[in-house]
């Protein structure tokens, strides 16, 4: 069953943003089990939407990639807490 996961970041930005991907680096488009993935600009802040094949396996490929991603960034990174919603989409399309 399909899994998704929305991020904010309060007053967060586009720079903010393209310094952790940065970090992460090709895993970014190498993410075994992600379907769909798309970020921008929110009222007030930045938004990603990931969809994964299961939360396993985002959990998997956040664990390798994302959290080392954010202290690499250090300061370029992300200034806010993220607020997360997770759900279970009923409906993708490709």
């Amino acid at each position: 069953m399909a899994w998704a996961r929305t991020v904010f970041y309060p007053g967060g930005t586009r720079e903010q943003f393209v310094a952790v991907v940065g970090e992460i680096g090709d895993a970014i488009k190498e993410a075994p089990g992600r379907l769909y993935l798309a970020s921008g600009p929110a009222d007030g802040g930045w938004t990603i939407l990931t969809v994964w094949e299961s939360q396993a396996a985002f959990e998997a490929w956040a664990a390798e990639h994302v959290g080392p991603a954010h202290l690499r960034a250090g300061d370029r990174g992300w200034k806010s807490a993220p607020q997360f919603t997770d759900f279970l989409p009923e409906y993708i399309a490709a």
